[in-house]
């Protein structure tokens, strides 16, 4: 008898794991994951690249970071160096473009779909691309001879210059490329990263 309940209990415990596992627990609520199609990168490993997702969906863009140099593969060399590839949200390959530069910073997306890609130095440092691989637009950052680090939101970014003092640049239209001298933070020292908050996610509406 008592083999027969503990089996049941069994059963029973085991067919609610089943039930569980597609199910996330966030608070009070629970969420289905729901698989909707397997990746379609064809081989292609980027847990060393510089990776940016569009929003809803949207183009993935892969990138060669500056410290990896070295390639697992023939395949993965030809497909990654030199090159900035945009897939679609399922992996799949749609254009590349060539990139000859050095010193990447970062990369992100605007709100109409456009790849940003911005780079240490040079008289222009910040290109934009459409999503297959055309450049649209390409300038350089006034008073900012190399930059540290940036971040990109869908209308604008900021650039943190790499220097002695603290110095940020802020570009809140993509179609009017002008950049202006934010106030550095008023800590006593040099700040080494940053996190902005971009106008449509602040309380001001104004960055922060």
């Amino acid at each position: 008898m008592d083999e027969k309940i503990t089996s049941k209990v069994d059963d029973t415990s085991s067919f609610i794991e089943n039930v569980k596992k597609p199910w996330v627990k966030m608070r009070d609520v629970y969420y289905e994951r729901l698989k909707l199609y397997d990746m379609q990168w064809g081989g292609l490993d980027i847990s060393d690249c510089v990776v940016a997702t569009a929003p809803l969906g949207g183009p993935v863009a892969i990138a060669l970071g500056d410290e990896k140099r070295k390639f697992d593969s023939v395949a993965q060399q030809a497909a990654l160096k030199n090159k900035v590839r945009i897939h679609n949200s399922a992996g799949k390959f749609v254009s590349e473009i060539r990139w000859p530069y050095k010193g990447l910073i970062g990369m992100g997306w605007t709100s109409t779909e456009h790849l940003v890609v911005v780079i240490a130095e040079g008289k222009e440092n910040v290109f934009l691309y459409d999503m297959y691989g055309e450049c649209v637009s390409s300038f350089g950052i006034r008073d900012c001879p190399l930059v540290a680090d940036v971040s990109i939101w869908s209308t604008g970014l900021v650039v943190r210059a790499a220097g002695t003092e603290p110095e940020y640049f802020a570009l809140q239209n993509f179609s009017r490329p002008r950049f202006a001298r934010l106030q550095p933070p008023p800590v006593p020292f040099k700040p080494s990263a940053m996190v902005p908050i971009p106008p449509d996610q602040s309380p001001s509406r104004s960055l922060q």
